[in-house]
Order: structure tokens, then C-alpha cells, then sequence
């Protein structure tokens, strides 16, 4: 398949819609459990930010970012990884903005963390996204 005058990588799987939606659901799943996992440790109990109990609609479109910059974007998997990390940014970035300015609630607070941006991202976890885009890129790689 070819986009713009170049070869698109191709996974059978990604080939309609209900597909992407399976994908919605199982990041959405995915990120709620990393989630609240790492919520929990870090407050020594069992901790849920999320809006919607067992889901986190936020991961679910984060993680279809990727796979979709991963399909259609050209380029090496290197290219890919420094064009995804900043949409993943940016897109929890305006997350967080939505959280607070829309819903009326701040769901992840970042502002004591070094190098942040208004508390909704921060250096430290601007590097968890980085390595999961680089987990996520290798993946791709293998199921493409």
C-alpha cells in the first residue's frame, strides 16, 4: 500500500474499522491497568484516576496515535519513535487541559515534578512515553 508516493507498512489486522476499535478497547483496558497499578504503588493503596472504572479512554487514543503514525508515517522506526513521542506529549498535554478546564477535574497533577508543563506533563513521565513508544514501535515491527 502506498500513501503520498511511498510504501506503507502494513499489518492484515489494521485492514478495518472494528479492528481499530478492538484496539481502542484493549490500550483503553492496557492503560488503566498500568495505571492505576502505578497509582496504587506509589500510594500504597489501591488508587483509580481514572473517570470511568476499568477503562481510560485517553490510552486508548494515545495508543491508536501510535499504531497509526507507525502505519502511515514514512520513514525509519527511529523517525517514527521522534514524530510519535511529541503527538503522545502534546495529546496528554491537551488531556489534561480537557480534564480540568472541561471536566472540572484534575485527574494527574505533574507540577511538583522537574521540568513540568502547568502539572499535566513533566520530564520523568515524558520518558515513560518515550520508552513505551519504543516498546510499542518494536511491537509493531514484530506483528507487522
Amino acid at each position: 500500500m502506498t500513501c503520498c508516493g511511498r510504501e506503507m507498512m502494513q499489518i492484515p489486522f489494521l485492514s478495518n474499522a472494528n479492528n481499530y476499535i478492538a484496539l481502542f478497547v484493549l490500550f483503553g483496558l492496557l492503560g488503566w491497568g498500568i495505571d492505576t497499578g502505578y497509582r496504587s504503588l506509589e500510594a500504597k493503596r489501591y488508587t483509580r484516576g481514572t473517570y470511568f472504572p476499568f477503562f481510560a479512554p485517553s490510552y486508548g487514543i494515545g495508543g491508536l496515535i501510535m499504531v497509526l503514525s507507525f502505519q502511515y508515517l514514512p520513514g525509519s522506526w527511529l523517525m517514527h519513535v521522534l514524530l510519535t513521542w511529541p503527538m503522545i506529549l502534546l495529546f496528554e498535554f491537551l488531556s489534561g487541559l480537557f480534564c480540568v478546564h472541561i471536566l472540572g477535574r484534575r485527574y494527574w497533577d505533574y507540577s511538583k515534578n522537574i521540568g513540568n508543563v502547568m502539572g499535566h506533563i513533566c520530564l520523568l513521565h515524558a520518558t515513560y512515553w518515550l520508552l513505551l513508544t519504543i516498546t510499542m514501535r518494536v511491537l509493531f515491527s514484530v506483528f507487522a
